[in-house]
């Protein structure tokens, strides 16, 4: 049975690496990487974090390679979001199950449908604002 402690720190440190990939690194070797989950060990030292890399095997290698170079740079990034006694050590290793990768596939598209859903209700906000404002300098 997986203690809820664990889980929690398991999805904050996916999240947070997350955001630290796509917001902070600029390395063109990661830009198809995605985190599909997050095991930590019993007593929080070590965490390993399974990846996909799109764009073939070498893709895979270098981004595996990339990442592996810079787990101290991830790991005091990490530090600085997540707030725990301990950050653990980070190892990376590519997903080999396929169902694992798929889920992260879902759950891209279904952040990106979220987001266009968002932008389209602004866009409609906007209109309707400016619709509202040239009837109120007609009427005037």
């Amino acid at each position: 049975m997986r203690s809820y402690h664990k889980e929690k720190l398991e999805k904050r440190i996916r999240e947070a690496l997350s955001q630290i990939l796509v917001y902070e690194i600029e390395d063109p070797r990661l830009q198809a990487c995605l985190i599909n989950r997050v095991v930590c060990s019993p007593d929080f030292r070590l965490a390993k974090i399974y990846i996909s890399i799109f764009g073939g095997p070498e893709a895979e290698k270098a981004g595996l390679q990339a990442l592996r170079s810079a787990s101290k740079f991830l790991q005091s990034h990490l530090a600085s979001k997540i707030q725990v006694r301990f950050v653990p050590l980070l190892s990376f290793f590519l997903e080999e199950d396929p169902d694992k990768s798929l889920q992260s596939i879902k759950r891209v598209y279904k952040v990106l449908e979220e987001e266009s859903e968002l932008h389209s209700q602004n866009e409609e906000e906007d209109t309707s604002t400016i619709e509202e404002d040239e009837i109120l300098e007609d009427t005037q």
